[in-house]
């Protein structure tokens, strides 16, 4: 392995080769990851010459649609001057190896990115002090020429970005002649028709599900999962992501198969299965595990660590919806924030993850003491709901009237659509089949 170049005023060019190595030996093993870096890095920004010339030369493979691998890396190295230019061929072959295993080339990328802003910014100011000793010229002058060498600087550190009007029409044009030919749906529908008239997720939608505890929230985003995931295995292609912060994965699997095999719940905790379920639950297991669904059951994930695993999980196949059950359990390790500001923190995440990658996020919340009080739920019930008002596309507050009422049946929900950025509000029954886990059109 090549070392860090010799330097006895490293101190005066900061540099990280570890970041930059870990970009590169990432991008040669995914070039999924070469894509997401170029909207922090480019080629310049590399403190290492070999590293920014093949930072350079894998963009221009990527571009011209050359495939990125070991083999075809080495060809275009020696049709590009020579290995030497790239720090040798075994130093190349070895990147990817030594590279972390983690998903966070975005913040590999940052660093370098940095590190060029620090090291351009210290050449900016080279002459200043010296000038300023030795009162020569005039000081507002001097300022000036530094102020801007700082501003190019920045300005050198950022990738273009943005998107041009001519390139957001096409993409709308593409979108929309795709549902015409019927080859796309515009949206995704939940599959039950009277919550469908208020409620159509496009990605980068947070749709935020509201209840008090034990009003079957998790239920409810597991018999969405399962419409969704057999959707898309017609389909082919896109998957589910689910975060189960509270509940371990075999207990999700287990609600999944008590309502597609219709096996009572006590089956599964309270007594051994009779042959006829046992049976339905071997049908109903061999049904389920070929659903496109990913489950991450680790508690106290952060927001980071979701985004990250979405990332990872989307380079495998494309991510079609994300659920997170529930918001109050997403772990934050910034010191300071009390539980509204975490709340506030994991509701933006999740904002962040849906417009970023462009899917539909359904985010599990609990409410308030005082909303658990109320006999109807209002928004501001939500646990840290000025946030989660504010980020979310559509507000959803589920409430089964049964639980305070003994006049009503036990299985009705009130879904409310309480808050609905592209459509109307308004409330839609279901009903809540409690043995089996599954929710269905009300009765």
């Amino acid at each position: 392995m090549r070392t860090a170049p010799s330097m006895s005023d490293t101190r005066a060019y900061p540099h990280d080769l570890g970041a930059e190595r870990a970009i590169l030996g990432q991008s040669l093993s995914d070039p999924g990851v070469l894509g997401d870096v170029r909207s922090v890095v480019k080629a310049a920004h590399f403190y290492d010459p070999g590293h920014r010339n093949l930072f350079a030369m894998l963009c221009s493979m990527l571009d011209d649609g050359t495939p990125i691998d070991t083999l075809t890396v080495v060809d275009r190295m020696k049709r590009d001057g020579g290995s030497f230019r790239f720090g040798g061929f075994e130093y190349v072959v070895e990147l990817p190896d030594t590279a972390p295993t983690t998903t966070n080339h975005k913040h590999y990328a940052a660093i370098v990115r940095d590190k060029f802003i620090a090291r351009t910014t210290l050449e900016a100011v080279s002459g200043l002090r010296d000038q300023c000793l030795a009162d020569s010229g005039n000081v507002v002058e001097l300022v000036s020429g530094v102020v801007s060498s700082l501003n190019a600087a920045l300005e050198l550190g950022t990738v273009a970005g943005g998107m041009s009007i001519e390139n957001a029409s096409d993409g709308l044009l593409d979108d929309v002649a795709a549902v015409y030919r019927g080859e796309a749906e515009p949206s995704m529908r939940t599959g039950f028709p009277g919550l469908d008239h208020f409620i159509a997720l496009k990605g980068g939608d947070v749709c935020v599900v509201a209840a008090r505890p034990g009003t079957g929230k998790t239920g409810f985003a597991l018999s969405l999962a399962l419409h969704w995931a057999n959707e898309f295995k017609r389909s082919g292609g896109k998957q589910v992501v689910i975060f189960s912060l509270e509940m371990p994965a075999k207990q999700l699997v287990a609600r999944l198969c008590s309502d597609v095999g219709q096996i009572p719940g006590e089956a599964f905790r309270q007594r051994p299965m009779s042959h006829d379920e046992f049976d339905r639950f071997t049908d109903a297991t061999n049904e389920v595990r070929q659903l496109p669904i990913r489950i991450f059951d680790k508690a106290g994930m952060t927001i980071q660590e979701m985004r990250s695993q979405v990332a990872a999980a989307h380079r495998k196949a494309p991510v079609g919806v994300v659920i997170i059950d529930y918001v109050q359990l997403v772990r934050n390790d910034e010191k300071g924030l009390n539980k509204v500001d975490r709340i506030g923190e994991a509701s933006k995440g999740t904002k962040s993850i849906a417009k970023d990658l462009d899917v539909p996020c359904v985010l599990l919340a609990q409410v308030n003491r005082e909303g658990g009080k109320r006999k109807k739920l209002q928004m501001e019930d939500l646990k840290g709901s000025g946030e989660i008002e504010e980020d979310a596309d559509e507000i959803i507050l589920m409430s089964r009237p049964g639980q305070r009422d003994d006049s009503e049946p036990q299985g009705r929900v009130v879904m409310e659509v309480a808050k609905n950025r592209h459509g109307p509000t308004g409330c839609s029954d279901l009903h809540f089949d409690m043995e089996h886990s599954r929710f269905e059109v009300a009765r």
